[in-house]
């Protein structure tokens, strides 16, 4: 178990670690009351980070086999990954076309299960190669073949080269500190040519105000991110973009495991969904309720 935080565990962050503007940045509300931690919204890039950031030490432990705890079943799992990957290769729709495999790199992906998941969709007409990049991995590369697709797995970005098809950051990007430099890293991983980059993140303190007793999960996630933000992401970074595609994500629960939750999680998102068909996707939105958000981009 890792032990309590305290502040020699915490460094400031003075400016947004988002989108690093030094504005000031208001509190909405306190993520922790011993030692003190708010939540400040980003008046630039409309996201919402902590005050203080845990340090590297304490996140190396918090992280360290992760993926071996008891979490969720296996079954679970293989299901949300399928659900993820059929939406990504739905948005694609490459037919086939590209000469060689299609490169993957999935950060933060874990086991990389989403990104296997959309190799093995694309595999009857295009083949693909997963890099697979989490700080929780234990050796600094290591190459194999699993499921019939050739699979990189690193630490760091800093170790990944080349241009990719497709970048995912499946629900890990409101894990990363320093995130500034991190998403700059990722959207530039994208080819010139077509490249596609899938985020998926939760927009939980709404739900805070919501439910006072909402589970915000500190010190894990640090940013807050929302429909706010991503819909000014690309303009803020000079990408055009062929397709944008801004919604309340999936629910990452199912009837048949999590019945309330699952319930309560669906109906929460209809609002949201509905308000960005009559108001033709919209940079804010009204209803905040929604939970998680996603983001699916294609370069013109």
């Amino acid at each position: 178990m890792t032990r309590p935080l305290t502040d020699a565990d915490l460094w400031d962050a003075d400016r947004c670690p988002v989108c690093d503007a030094s504005t000031p940045r208001p509190v909405i509300m306190t993520a922790n009351d011993t030692p003190r931690v708010d939540w400040l919204a980003c008046p630039v890039c409309r996201a919402a980070s902590l005050s203080r950031m845990p340090c590297d030490d304490y996140l190396d432990t918090l992280y360290e086999g992760y993926y071996d705890r008891d979490r969720r079943s296996p079954d679970v799992d293989d299901a949300i990954w399928r659900k993820l990957a059929h939406r990504i290769s739905r948005e694609i729709g490459w037919g086939g076309t590209r000469p060689g495999p299609i490169r993957i790199l999935d950060f933060g992906g874990g086991r990389g299960g989403v990104a296997l998941a959309v190799a093995k969709q694309l595999a009857p007409r295009q083949p693909a190669t997963v890099t697979i990049v989490d700080r929780s991995f234990q050796h600094d590369h290591q190459a194999s073949a699993e499921q019939g697709v050739a699979v990189e797995r690193v630490r760091s970005l800093a170790q990944v080269e080349g241009k990719f098809e497709l970048v995912i950051a499946s629900a890990v990007l409101e894990h990363v500190p320093r995130l500034a430099p991190v998403l700059g890293d990722l959207l530039g991983k994208m080819s010139e040519s077509g490249g596609a980059f899938y985020a998926r993140t939760p927009y939980a303190l709404p739900l805070r105000t919501l439910y006072p007793g909402y589970d915000m999960l500190f010190p894990q996630h640090v940013h807050d991110l929302g429909p706010s933000f991503w819909n000014r992401l690309m303009a803020r970074h000079g990408i055009r973009a062929r397709t944008v595609v801004s919604r309340p994500s999936i629910v990452e629960s199912f009837i048949w495991d999590r019945p309330l939750a699952t319930l309560a999680a669906s109906l929460l998102k209809i609002p949201g969904r509905i308000e960005r068909w009559i108001r033709r996707s919209p940079t804010d939105y009204l209803w905040r309720w929604v939970g998680g958000w996603e983001l699916f981009v294609t370069r013109s």
